[in-house]
């Protein structure tokens, strides 16, 4: 994942969260669009 992203899963493996660190820094929502998670 990129730098100062954390993914939370469950017990199952599933993806139940994401956080990302100094948010406000990273460029806003325009910046989230560009972030893949994949299985």
């Amino acid at each position: 994942m990129a730098d100062g992203v954390v993914l939370d899963y469950d017990k199952d493996g599933n993806l139940v969260g994401i956080e990302i660190l100094d948010a406000s820094k990273k460029g806003g929502a325009d910046a989230l669009r560009h972030i893949n998670v994949a299985a």
